[in-house]
This record gives structure tokens, sequence and C-alpha cells, in this order.
């Protein structure tokens, strides 16, 4: 929590060499706008960039592991560029960030999404989930109520697609138009 809440923070430069950013590191920081993470940033902890509200957008060159609600609940988010391999969007990690439009999710060959990644997107309208995601859980999607274009990349390995009664449908509520399912699941 070193930097929680510093609503004054607009700017953050996070250099190469760093490699975690720990539990609530920039919770809270309503001025922070964009946030570029270097290539040596394998972990994000849990709620780091939580309620930073003026968030537009954010950009990862490596292979980052997501925490859970790392991102949840910046209104302003609407452009993540998940680079060439995200190992895991944690839960909730993107929960409630309305602004956020579209999602491209390549994987690195073991990628897992999360229950609740991207529930309450309300403007996300087009997913693409790329043939290094392996894994897809409970409810990632759901509340996504823009969400008309979904597309599963063509890939050699089956997407496992949790489920759980009690914990939800992955794409419940959302008005899909087109599919393409380009792999077993």
């Amino acid at each position: 929590m070193l930097f929680y809440s510093c609503n004054a923070l607009t700017t953050l430069n996070i250099p190469e060499g760093v490699t975690t950013i720990g539990y609530y590191g920039f919770s809270g920081c309503e001025g922070l706008t964009s946030v570029d993470i270097p290539a040596s940033v394998t972990t994000l902890g849990n709620n780091c960039f939580r309620y930073c509200t003026s968030l537009t957008s954010v950009s990862f060159k490596g292979a980052t592991e997501i925490g859970a609600n790392a991102f949840s609940g910046c209104t302003a988010l609407a452009m993540v560029d998940f680079g060439p391999g995200v190992p895991c969007i944690g839960a909730e990690a993107f929960k409630g960030c309305t602004a956020l439009r579209e999602a491209h999710i390549a994987g690195n060959g073991s990628t897992a999404v999360n229950k609740y990644a991207f529930q309450g997107c309300t403007s996300l309208a087009s997913v693409s989930i790329g043939a290094g995601v392996t894994a897809i859980y409970n409810s990632a999607f759901s509340g996504c109520t823009a969400l008309a274009d979904l597309t599963i990349e063509d890939a050699d390995v089956p997407l496992h697609m949790g489920y759980e009664y009690d914990l939800g449908i992955l794409f419940g509520r959302s008005p899909l138009e087109s599919v393409y399912l380009g792999r077993d699941l």
C-alpha cells in the first residue's frame, strides 16, 4: 500500500528491471491516466491499480501475471494491450471497467482467464480469445451487456470453459450476434 490513494499522481514510469508491483501498490490513485508495464514485470499483485478511476490505457510488454482485482473499478479504462502472452488474468481483474470496449487475449499456451475477470464491462463489444488461452472460468464475461462479437481463434488444444451452477454462465446477459468457434471446447 505504498502509494495507496495518491490522488495527485498522474504519471507512473516503471523502468525495465522491476519484476513485481505488489498488492494495493497504486490502488485508488484517481489521477493516474496511463501505465506501461515493462517486459521485466512478471507479477501484478492483487488490487494493484484498483479504483484508479482516471486510468484510460494499460500496455503489457511481456508475460505478466495479472492478480485478482488488479484493475477492477477503473471506470475510464478503455484500452488494454495484453501484449505477447499474459499467463493469467486473475479473478475480477477488470471487473466493472465500464469504458473497456475491446479485449484481445493472445495467451502464451497456458493462459487462464479467471472467474469474473471482465464481469460488468458494459461497453465491451468485442472479445478475441487467442490460441494461447487454454481456460476461461465462471462468469468471466457475464454482464458484458454490449458484447456482440466473440472470436475463439483456431488452436490444436481444446479450450476449457469452466462452469459451476452457483457461479454463473461465462457470457451471461451478453447480446452476442457473432461467434467464431475455432476449436473444441
